[in-house]
């Protein structure tokens, strides 16, 4: 049997949706549609883009056999585009579905599996691998998952399994194994599964004959209007234990020489053309209409021109959508017009990974990693705006790089009270100093085409009660301390976006509170951006529409209780504002400036065609991450000259302490964040000093990462404590790494502190360590005021 290799996808069943209503026959060349929103890589292929795409057949000969019939294989595709990816949507339909070979180097291409092939400049050169350049890519892609974690080891897990990926490697020229390449980055993909049958939707990264596979620092290719590209996709149909079929969406030849023809003449590639034309938009039919490009879609126009041309082109029930929610964060767009939705992503420090559409648990993407940088009060304590200029530009580039309109962020709330566990989030106790770092972090951003969403406004000074404090100040207290942060933030920085806080401001919530936001926010400041409200923090449907709210996120829920009985449809600003809009109750004007609103946030974020690409995790971004830590990392002694560490001075240096080896990336609500690599301290100390003469152990422990205050550590206290003091006594140097840590009741959304004394007894611990003779370093991991040691 030829052993032509083709992105395995397993024996795929996929669902015949209403989607694949209109089946083209074989072309050699497809016109994928541009789609100003992309899908939601979930393989479940319900968004517009995959409605109105075209659809064509996998059903050519690929390796000279005979064409199963229908009732063993069938199978149909569609592609759209946007300039950063390609997307791609399968559904197959096979009678069996076979997976015997588990390692994806173990001839895995022989069992049900799909092949996508792209070459890039469509040049008809012979396929590369394993080189320095790529002329193209031969992709094969395993639908079955299996454990991310023991891809040695090609170990297979369920096709449900959570914490799963699939493969995507390229096998080479001459189908060489040992030369193949794990390129799972290039590639997200989900595939769903209905009984023995499957959607598999795709997102493919682009890449040129320049990549490098000895880097990171690819930069994939930005499509543009009227590329042509080579493409094609096979399927390989196992029924017996070997391939029995290899189906394609062009025929293959075997009749001329040369060991696997498909990878050396790309010629057999099909032509894929993007084409201009953008799907939901209206089809005109005159030449003279044909040429002329709507306003609103047309990048070379005035962002309010195009806003008004949009407005003009949404009924209104569109524009009531615009106002709501659709998943935890995300909000509506008008796909008929190719509007595409707002996605949104904590936080001030980073962007947070993929959550579940409804439901606040980790998606376990492979691809929504990202930098982890120190705290807003860190960055505050450089007391320099340049680099908080390059620490907004950096979080944003990997928030575009992530596909995020909004970052949720910066936070400004000054410190009332040093208990506040979200105090690490905001730039500090000073109104002059936060509106001074506060402005170059938005520009930074927002230069990125990423809308810096300032929060929260305002008075959010505590987490105990957040909900249901209500906040009674002075207009001196206001004006002088509480607010100069955020008025920079709209009149100097320019912000596209300000969320409301939780709390009540003189009897009215935040979210909804005519002073705030219609008499200062949007009167006296000017503000032309959106009013998001915090997750449930809208409470009252009148007031959310005539007191400034824009749009209103949440959870299906009140946000005061814990009952999942509210539908976004049932939100304040969805159908309920409609039927007032409807009745006249409401006047048209006020959803005419909510929805105007909206999409000036869109025209300047997604919709704008000359926003960066953005990048993620890259070298700058670190060295930025590092250079804030090391400005704003406060040394309070050094009287004895200890530091920096003289390594050969030692033979044994203790550390202790459990932020040592904690992941402080983790936990903490809504900074949470899953990044590339966290190098601990402790690692740290020993890539620094080497392993021979660095010693560890606890000293203490907290309890796992959670949101319960009433989880306790299991291990005990007294004799990690000895055992940490036996250790400081046989050290000649002791580091003591410590600290609060991101669970509840300290560093942490939803609550605040009890005290100011060290948590787990660590004062008591650092009194014996310091009754040692050994020298004692002392490195606390604060973001909050502690009693002194």
């Amino acid at each position: 049997m030829t052993k032509l290799k083709f992105s395995a996808l397993k024996k795929l069943v996929i669902t015949c949706l209403v989607i694949f209503s209109s089946s083209n026959l074989f072309s050699t060349n497809y016109k994928a549609y541009r789609t100003q929103t992309p899908p939601l890589i979930d393989g479940i292929a319900n968004e517009s883009c995959w409605k109105n795409a075209s659809c064509a057949l996998i059903n050519q000969p690929f390796d000279g056999k005979a064409l199963p019939d229908s009732a063993d294989f069938y199978g149909r595709y569609k592609v759209v585009w946007d300039a950063s990816r390609l997307y791609v949507l399968m559904e197959i339909t096979d009678d069996k579905l076979v997976d015997n070979r588990i390692h994806p180097k173990d001839n895995y291409w022989e069992d049900d599996i799909a092949e996508i092939f792209i070459d890039e400049d469509r040049v008809l050169e012979g396929h590369a691998c394993g080189k320095e350049a790529f002329n193209a890519f031969a992709y094969h892609i395993s639908a079955v998952p299996r454990d991310k974690n023991n891809y040695a080891h090609g170990s297979f897990v369920p096709f449900d399994a959570i914490n799963a990926e699939h493969h995507v490697i390229d096998l080479g020229e001459d189908c060489d194994t040992k030369n193949a390449l794990n390129l799972n980055d290039h590639i997200n993909m989900k595939v769903s599964k209905n009984g023995n049958k499957y959607t598999w939707e795709m997102e493919i990264k682009i890449f040129d004959k320049s990549y490098n596979q000895n880097t990171i620092d690819n930069i994939p290719v930005k499509l543009t209007p009227n590329k042509v590209m080579g493409f094609a996709i096979a399927y390989c149909d196992d029924d017996s234990g070997v391939r029995d079929n290899m189906i394609g969406t062009v025929p293959v030849h075997f009749d001329y020489g040369g060991k696997y023809p498909f990878f050396k003449f790309t010629n057999e590639f099909e032509t894929l053309t993007l084409n201009d034309s953008v799907l939901g938009v209206p089809t005109v039919f005159s030449v003279k209409a044909q040429q002329k490009k709507p306003v609103y879609l047309d990048n070379n126009q005035p962002v309010e021109m195009r806003v008004k041309d949009a407005l003009s082109r949404i009924n209104l029930e569109e524009k009531v959508k615009l106002c709501t929610a659709q998943s935890i964060f995300s909000s509506n767009g008008v796909p008929r017009l190719g509007i595409p939705e707002i996605w949104m992503s904590d936080g001030p420090h980073g962007v947070r990974m993929e959550n579940l559409w409804v439901i606040w648990e980790q998606a376990h993407w492979t691809n929504d990693s990202c930098t982890a940088f120190p705290a807003l009060t860190c960055l505050a304590a450089t007391w320099n705006p340049e680099m908080s200029l390059h620490y907004g530009n950096a979080i944003g580039e990997e928030a575009r790089y992530r596909k995020k309109e909004v970052l949720l962020g910066p936070g400004v709330n000054i410190y009332r009270t040093p208990l506040n566990g979200r105090n690490f989030e905001y730039l500090g106790e000073d109104p002059y100093l936060a509106s001074k770092m506060v402005v170059p972090y938005i520009q930074g951003v927002q230069q990125n085409g990423v809308a810096a969403c300032v929060k929260h406004f305002a008075l959010n000074n505590q987490e105990k009660w957040r909900h249901n404090i209500n906040v009674e100040l002075s207009d001196r207290a206001l004006n002088e301390i509480y607010l100069p942060a955020f008025k920079a933030a709209v009149t100097e920085g320019k912000a596209w976006a300000i969320m409301g806080a939780y709390n009540k401001i003189r009897g009215e919530y935040a979210c909804h509170n005519d002073l705030m936001l219609n008499k200062i926010l949007k009167g006296d400041w000017k503000f032309d951006g959106c009013v998001i409200s915090d997750w449930g923090g809208t409470h009252d449907t009148k007031q959310a529409i005539l007191n400034g709210l824009d749009i209103e996120m949440g959870t299906e829920t009140d946000g005061l209780t814990s009952r999942k009985a509210i539908p976004y449809e049932e939100y304040c600003l969805a159908n309920p504002y409609l039927k007032m809009l409807k009745s006249g109750e409401v006047p048209l004007s006020n959803i005419e400036d909510k929805a105007s609103r909206i999409l000036r946030m869109i025209f300047r974020t997604s919709m704008d065609a000359n926003k960066p690409y953005g990048s993620l995790a890259t070298e700058e971004h670190h060295q930025v991450g590092r250079t804030v830590a090391e400005e704003g990392i406060v040394l309070l002694q050094n009287s004895a000259k200890l530091l920096p560490i003289d390594a050969s001075k030692y033979k044994t240096i203790a550390v202790i302490g459990e932020n040592a080896t904690r992941k402080l990336t983790v936990g903490g609500g809504s900074s949470e964040l899953k990044v590339k690599r966290e190098v601990s301290p402790l690692q740290g100390f020993i890539e620094k000093f080497g392993a021979a003469k660095v010693k560890y152990t606890l000293g203490y422990a907290s309890a796992p990462v959670s949101m319960n205050p009433l989880l306790k550590s299991n291990l005990n206290a007294d004799s990690l404590r000895l055992e940490a003091v036996k250790l400081a006594a046989a050290s000649e140097i002791v580091i003591f790494v410590g600290g609060l840590n991101k669970n509840i009741l300290q560093d942490c959304e939803s609550d605040d502190r009890r005290s100011y004394e060290l948590p787990f007894g660590q004062n008591e611990l650092l009194a014996e360590l310091q009754s040692i003779p050994s020298t004692i370093y002392i490195s606390i991991s604060i973001k909050n005021p502690i009693n002194q040691i």
